[in-house]
C-alpha cells in the first residue's frame, strides 16, 4: 500500500508539486478562464533595482518588521485569483491591486466574476482591455 508521502512527492518537477506562475499582462492578450471567485491576498512591495524588478512580499506578518516598509516602499495589498491560461493549459495566478481607478482591472474584473453553471466564460486580458467571451457548457 502506497504511503501519502508517496502519493504526493514534495519534489518541484512532480505534477502538482511546483509553485504556481504569475500571469504576467503586456500589450499582447492572454486568453484565461476564471474558474473560482474565491481570492486569497497577500501585501506586497514593488522594487526597482539594476538586478531585480519585481514585486516582493511584504514581511511584517512573518517577522517583526520589513526592511521595505522602513525605506517607505509603497505597500500594495494584491488579491491571488487563480486562472487557467488556455494557451500553456496551465492554472496561473492573477495578481490583482486594490486600485479602484476606473481601468484597472479590479474593478473590470467585479463584473466578470459572476460564475455561471451553463456557460464558460473566457476572458482576454492584456495590459489596457478585458473582453469576455461565453461558451455553452454542453
Amino acid at each position: 500500500m502506497q504511503t501519502l508521502d508517496d502519493f504526493l512527492p514534495e519534489t518541484a518537477d512532480a505534477t502538482g508539486g511546483s509553485d504556481l506562475e504569475v500571469l504576467q499582462l503586456s500589450e499582447t492578450p492572454a486568453l484565461v478562464t476564471i474558474f473560482t471567485n474565491k481570492v486569497s491576498s497577500s501585501s506586497t512591495h514593488y522594487v526597482d533595482f539594476p538586478n531585480l524588478r519585481s514585486e516582493l512580499r511584504c514581511n511584517t506578518g512573518l517577522e517583526f518588521r520589513c526592511l521595505l516598509c522602513d525605506l517607505k516602499y509603497r505597500l500594495t495589498k494584491r488579491a491571488i485569483l487563480p486562472v487557467y491560461d488556455v494557451a500553456s493549459a496551465e492554472v496561473k495566478v492573477l495578481l490583482v491591486s486594490d486600485t479602484r481607478d476606473p481601468h484597472s482591472l479590479g474593478p473590470q474584473l467585479t463584473q466578470v466574476t459572476e460564475l455561471s453553471p451553463r456557460t464558460q466564460d473566457f476572458h482576454q486580458f492584456s495590459a489596457k482591455v478585458l473582453t469576455t467571451f461565453q461558451r455553452p457548457l454542453v
